[in-house]
């Protein structure tokens, strides 16, 4: 499995040279922790989209309606579901947090392609955790809209075939 080089470890004295000590990961890995961090995000800014779910809600249903439509056109499917999840990232205003989510999504979006690309339910699938996603913010419900975002991306994860990488899994 190719390995990449990802940063120097201090705890290897700052060694940057491959025998010399560092953090390797494959590019699975390096996938799945860009999947966490991904996840903190989006179900931070869930909890904060609450706050305005009148406003969220009516946008959120407008991309879902959108998304019905386009069931059959990959490529503006996840365009879609991008603007689906900036959404509700928007939503907890905070420029920093939106910026960086930006770099997590830019990364992901032909992952997104190639989870409704192989897999025959996916799209379906797709289109009813975000209803639950929606359903969760309109609710004002904070922990049940962060739940459906941390389902909804467990899933694709599933389908990519990607490592869940959470706090615990860390032994944080």
């Amino acid at each position: 499995m190719p390995r990449d080089w990802i940063v120097p470890d201090p705890r290897t004295r700052g060694a940057t040279s491959p025998g010399g000590g560092g953090i390797f990961t494959n590019r699975a890995q390096k996938g799945g922790v860009r999947a966490a961090a991904r996840r903190l995000v989006e179900e931070f800014c869930a909890r904060r989209a609450v706050l305005l779910r009148d406003i969220v809600t009516v946008e959120l249903e407008r991309l879902l309606n959108q998304q019905e439509k386009q069931q059959k056109s990959p490529i503006e499917f996840i365009e879609s579901d991008r603007e689906f999840h900036r959404t509700i990232v928007r939503a907890a205003d905070n420029p920093v947090l939106a910026d960086f989510y930006e770099t997590l999504r830019d990364r992901q979006m032909r992952m997104g392609v190639y989870a409704i690309a192989t897999s025959e339910r996916r799209i379906a699938d797709v289109l009813t955790e975000h209803r639950a996603i929606r359903d969760g913010v309109r609710s004002g419900d904070s922990e049940r809209a962060a739940g459906a975002v941390a389902r909804h991306l467990t899933n694709t994860l599933a389908v990519l075939r990607l490592p869940i990488v959470t706090a615990a899994a860390k032994g944080a």
